[in-house]
């Protein structure tokens, strides 16, 4: 079977020229009250990538033979780097489920 890596940024389609610059992908999947991590590396030869800006929710499912969905992610750091060949890195943090359950009631 052949991995399969599906990214579906800011709710749009999945891309296939996304998908096919991605260098690497690293999910850390932290137990209990841990926060966890996105980490995409993308080859950014020309024509550029759009880069996504703070705050858009990326999709993420991964698998072999059919992709899995493991949740959704935001964007929280962009970094780019020249050596030893043009890259750009996405990190993002889990969107939070329990946002609404941390707030003050009346």
């Amino acid at each position: 079977m052949k991995p399969v890596i599906r990214l579906r940024i800011d709710g749009g389609p999945s891309s296939a020229q996304v998908e096919d610059r991605l260098l690497s992908i690293r999910l850390d999947d932290e137990a209990g009250e841990k926060s966890d991590r996105l980490e995409l590396t993308f080859d950014d030869r020309a024509p550029h990538l759009a880069l996504p800006a703070k705050g858009v929710e990326i999709d993420v499912a991964i698998g072999f033979g059919m992709a899995v969905p493991l949740g959704t992610f935001t964007v929280d750091g962009v970094s780019a780097a020249a050596r030893p060949a043009r890259s750009v890195t996405v990190t993002a943090k889990p969107v939070s489920m329990r946002a609404g359950l941390k707030e003050p009631r009346t």
